[in-house]
């Protein structure tokens, strides 16, 4: 559910599109990055029906580039404790590449994820599967679940 990478990680250089997915549309000139609708279940909403993919579609927006043009300059799961969700089904990132980064950040021993829970679930969780979800951080905050 989070894309985990190191302080002074950076996903595209700035002023390119370089390591996007292709169904993400980018201006440049305006800063931002929208998904392209018919493409959304594909990337997102994997593992929701096409009603629900409908109406989430309808409210998508445009995110800015910054996200993807910025260096990290901090690597939180170094001081707090993390739970990392790996989506199995989910496409934009294969499980491979979340494997090793994953395994990057652990490699270093100065680090705080003490849970990695592999599920079957697309990008979305929070909505494919949100009660497995709640539960899911309600027990990574130490919350005891019967």
């Amino acid at each position: 559910m989070s894309f985990i990478v190191p302080k002074g990680f950076e996903h595209s250089p700035r002023g390119t599109r370089d390591n996007m997915v292709p169904s993400m549309k980018t201006n440049i000139e305006a800063g931002i990055v929208t998904v392209i609708p018919e493409e959304a279940k594909a990337l997102m909403y994997q593992d929701l029906p096409d009603a629900t993919v409908a109406k989430w579609v309808a409210v998508l927006r445009p995110q800015s580039l910054g996200v993807y043009w910025s260096t990290t300059t901090f690597a939180t799961w170094r001081y707090i404790p993390t739970t990392n969700v790996v989506c199995l089904k989910d496409a934009p990132s294969s499980v491979a590449a979340v494997d090793w980064l994953l395994s990057s950040v652990k490699a270093t021993d100065n680090h705080k994820i003490d849970n990695i829970t592999r599920r079957e679930v697309g990008h979305s969780a929070f909505l494919s599967q949100p009660e497995w979800t709640a539960e899911m951080l309600r027990e990574a905050a130490g919350e005891r679940i019967a």
